[in-house]
């Protein structure tokens, strides 16, 4: 029926678990990944299966893909915007039973200085002079890349996670813009960042989109497969 649909023209936009994917695509189950069976494991420690663009390869001609250094002496980072009971679960056992470094993001903040933002822009009473004054989010996000750079440099691996506080008696629309001022705050964390972790792993549906698009600007990439089920490595 939806094969058959599509064929005829007619187009759907679709928001369903990962499982969708591999059915509507055909792709056949794999097994999972192993050291031995995973292309990151090389050598070098070199990887090209993702692309990173940057103004400077479009405007160089080039295309936009760069072969990324693994660097094998600094730790990861661990990106978790999902606030359900599940992973809120994870990652109190992660911060209790793993040597990590675990840095809270203060979600309200962000929301609320996004909000005050927003009234202003409709109040049209931001001056040009203020333009450029950063504001308590941008303070944030650089205190906190600061504060990554550092751990990841020394070998540690660092939870960057946002405080659990959910407001379920917002109306739906109002929770999806302050997911997306989160996330635009999470992203801008992970696209400021000097130095390369080891490993990046996102938690959560638009977490993961928004670290790999907006935080690593990435164009494409190559699904390797699943080193655990429900875990995609890029």
């Amino acid at each position: 029926g939806l094969l058959q649909a599509e064929a005829d023209g007619m187009r759907f936009v679709y928001q369903t678990s990962a499982s969708f994917v591999a059915s509507r695509a055909g792709i056949q189950p794999r097994p999972l990944l192993t050291v031995d069976t995973t292309p990151l494991n090389s050598p070098t420690g070199s990887v090209s299966t993702f692309s990173r663009s940057s103004s400077r390869d479009s405007s160089s001609g080039g295309s936009g893909e760069n072969t990324v250094a693994i660097p094998r002496n600094n730790g990861g980072l661990i990106v978790m915007g999902s606030c359900t009971a599940t992973s809120t679960a994870q990652l109190n056992t992660l911060l209790a039973e793993c040597h990590v470094v675990g840095l809270e993001i203060d979600a309200q903040s962000i929301i609320a200085e996004a909000r005050s933002e927003k009234r202003r822009e409709k109040l049209q009473l931001r001056k040009a002079a203020n333009a450029l004054r950063p504001s308590k989010v941008d303070e944030l996000v650089s205190r906190t890349i600061a504060e990554v750079d550092k751990a990841t440099l020394n070998g540690k691996d660092v939870v960057l996670f946002t405080s659990r506080t959910v407001d379920s008696s917002k109306s739906a629309s109002a929770h999806d813009e302050d997911a997306s001022a989160v996330s635009r705050a999470l992203s801008a964390i992970v696209g400021g960042l000097q130095e390369q972790p080891a490993y990046i792993v996102a938690k959560g549906g638009i977490t993961a989109y928004d670290t790999a698009v907006h935080g690593l600007r990435m164009k494409s990439a190559r699904v390797v497969g699943q080193p655990v089920t429900g875990v995609c490595l890029w």
